[in-house]
């Protein structure tokens, strides 16, 4: 098992699969309780930690997860609900909100230059244009032979924005 390199980046993984947990349109047998979501993320950085080669411990070090668990489809927390003073159970907190790229930078300390989304859809990239962090596709990551040339500014449209410098390899 490789070690993770000490200047190896860390992760946040922004995630709304927390959803799943109160979205009035999944029925009961799709329902996930919030343990059960936790636990595929866990699953998930270890099957990542064995595809690249690094020891799961190492790999869990460098990644924080960030889980919205309030659909914007289901109602508000009553007042008596314990969960309604957390976080990852407040409207603020799912995208196209920054709550959650808010959280991360605050947690790893890092500026709104320096943090990049990999976003899936426009509420991704709202939510990065409203935190101010540069955001890129992840087809457009992945697909790309030039995925520098596709990171997206804060409140611009499109790819083809110059790279933060926090991006552009020395």
């Amino acid at each position: 098992v490789a070690a993770l390199r000490s200047d190896a980046p860390a992760i946040a993984f922004v995630s709304d699969q927390g959803h799943r947990c109160t979205d009035p349109t999944v029925g009961a047998r799709g329902r996930l309780s919030e343990a059960a979501v936790r636990d595929v993320a866990r699953k998930l950085v270890r099957r990542v930690a064995n595809e690249v080669g690094v020891g799961a411990e190492a790999l869990e070090g460098h990644v924080r997860w960030y889980h919205s668990f309030l659909s914007p489809a289901a109602p508000r927390l009553a007042e008596s609900d314990p969960r309604r003073g957390r976080r990852e159970w407040s409207r603020e907190y799912a995208r196209p909100s920054p709550g959650q790229l808010h959280h991360a930078m605050e947690d790893f300390g890092v500026p709104p230059a320096a943090t990049l989304l990999v976003s899936y859809d426009d509420r991704d990239e709202a939510a990065a244009d409203a935190a101010g962090v540069s955001s890129i596709r992840i087809e457009q990551l992945c697909m790309s032979p030039a995925p520098l040339s596709q990171l997206r500014r804060p409140g611009a449209s499109g790819g083809g924005m110059a790279a933060p410098d926090a991006f552009v390899p020395r």
